[in-house]
């Protein structure tokens, strides 16, 4: 269907919403009879996701879309069965924050490293006993530490 003027197409589309599909970033000349014509409005000119082929306004909202419907690491492209998954994976993609003063091992948390220590991991021979030590030793070790040297949550008391 064509008209004479832009203003009796916005007319028709106004007056027949219902049976057009559009394109709100391309309104008002975004108007598609079929769901198929929008679809491939969308995917030749907008951002379209290559896993389902779902069109999107823009590349943000197709990021989102990825990562909240497939489980895509935006960091690598990988994809993953479930969200969690894909969480615990993007681990890898994080810089480490801390190195083993014993070994030049890189970690990302301080809780890494200590692990890496309490679990002879570290060349240096180093074990729990030895972080345990140290940790009795800090300054604030009496707040989390009671009389047996058994671990305590301070706010649980």
């Amino acid at each position: 269907m064509s008209f004479d003027s832009e203003e009796d197409y916005k007319w028709h589309i106004s007056e027949f919403p219902h049976s057009h599909f559009s394109c709100i970033s391309c309104a008002p000349s975004g108007a598609f009879l079929t769901h198929d014509q929008l679809q491939a409005h969308l995917e030749q000119n907008h951002a379209t996701c290559s896993l389902c082929h779902l069109g999107f306004i823009n590349r943000e909202d197709l990021e989102k879309h990825e990562v909240y419907v497939h489980n895509k690491c935006l960091e690598c492209g990988e994809l993953f069965d479930c969200n969690l998954d894909m969480l615990n994976h993007q681990v890898i993609h994080v810089e480490p924050s801390c190195n083993c003063v014993l070994c030049d091992r890189e970690f990302i948390t301080n809780s890494a490293w200590v692990l890496h220590l309490e679990r002879r991991q570290c060349p240096s021979g180093i074990n729990r006993g030895n972080v345990n030590g140290w940790a009795k030793d800090c300054d604030q070790s009496e707040a989390y530490i009671g009389k047996q040297f058994s671990y305590k949550c301070p706010t649980c008391d």
